[in-house]
């Protein structure tokens, strides 16, 4: 078996010694050749010392197992959107604003206001809960339920471009008031 038949199948090393090439010019004339693959799927970069060919086409696949196969990726589900509004505080341990993050993506709602959410944010707000116990005195504590910290009352349900246009106007909001906070604080400073 050949070196360059032992080496991992998304790295391309050099086949005439199975070693990094030492200058990039000349791994990248290697992957415009085409006698690895695509250029459009191959990228060079640093490896041990030297310069090597990344398949990234077979790393993306092997990432995503149904792209391996044509025609069998699932079908992704259409996300449902809704205007809800989120019930006063219940006590004071209660937050005003409650943040509601998916993948990353966060958004900050007040109570009391009516917005628009996407389900996957419901799903959170549905997901922030705390257990409720009975104490007697003299007796262990007893677990009697759970009640949910960002209660709501669904509206409707709402477009997806609805959603949109209610993030858009938000983030105006927001960045106006970050704004604000940075006027006063340059106008406390200079004084």
């Amino acid at each position: 078996m050949a070196k360059s038949e032992q080496q991992k199948p998304d790295v391309v090393l050099n086949p005439k010694d199975g070693q990094p090439w030492a200058e990039k010019d000349a791994a990248e004339a290697a992957m415009r050749s085409g006698e690895f693959g695509s250029p459009d799927t191959l990228k060079v970069s640093t490896y041990q010392g030297g310069y090597a060919i990344y398949k990234i086409g077979d790393i993306l696949k092997s990432a995503n197992p149904a792209s391996n196969k044509p025609g069998q990726a699932k079908a992704k589900k259409e996300q449902k959107y809704f205007e809800v509004q989120f019930f006063p505080t219940g006590s004071i341990q209660d937050q005003k604003q409650i943040p509601l993050g998916v993948d990353g993506h966060i958004i900050v709602v007040t109570r009391g206001t009516k917005v628009i959410l996407s389900e996957n944010h419901l799903g959170v707000a549905d997901s922030a809960k705390h257990k409720v116990f009975d104490i007697q005195p003299g007796k262990d504590r007893q677990e009697v339920g759970e009640v949910s910290r960002a209660p709501y009352q669904v509206i409707r349900e709402a477009t997806k471009a609805e959603y949109f246009n209610f993030l858009k106007t938000g983030n105006k909001i927001r960045d106006n008031d970050m704004a604000a906070q940075q006027a006063a604080r340059a106008v406390s400073g200079a004084a």
